[in-house]
C-alpha cells in the first residue's frame, strides 16, 4: 500500500522501502526496494531505460582486480592518494574507453 497508493494519487514515480506486508506475503528480501511508476508513466520510462549509458536494462556484473575507473574518479583516486594493487598509479580513461569496454551501441 505505502509503495503503490502514493504514486497513484500524485502521478509520480515512488521508491519505498517494503514493508512487513511485503516481506510476509510477497516474499520481499532485505536488499530489496520496491520503484512504483503510474501507468501514463510507463513509456517514458520504457524509455529511457532503453537508451544506451542511462541505466538501462539490468545488465550482467564482471569482477575485476583492478577496475578501470572513468577520468573523473581517476582523478579523485589520485587526489586520495591511492595506487592499484602493484602499487602503480590509478589512470582513468576517456568515454570512448568507457564506450567500447562497456560495450555501449
Amino acid at each position: 500500500m505505502y509503495a503503490i497508493v502514493p504514486s497513484i494519487l500524485k502521478n509520480e514515480c515512488q521508491v519505498a522501502i517494503p514493508c512487513r506486508g511485503d516481506r510476509e506475503r510477497a516474499g520481499a528480501q532485505d536488499y530489496e526496494m520496491i520503484f512504483s511508476v503510474p501507468k501514463g508513466h510507463l513509456g517514458r520510462l520504457a524509455y529511457g531505460l532503453e537508451q544506451a549509458g542511462t541505466g538501462s536494462y539490468p545488465t550482467g556484473f564482471s569482477m575485476e582486480p583492478e577496475y578501470k575507473l572513468s577520468e573523473s574518479y581517476g582523478e579523485m583516486a589520485k587526489m586520495m592518494g591511492m595506487k592499484k594493487a602493484d602499487g602503480t598509479e590509478i589512470e582513468g580513461y576517456g568515454k570512448k574507453e568507457r564506450e567500447r569496454d562497456l560495450q555501449y551501441r
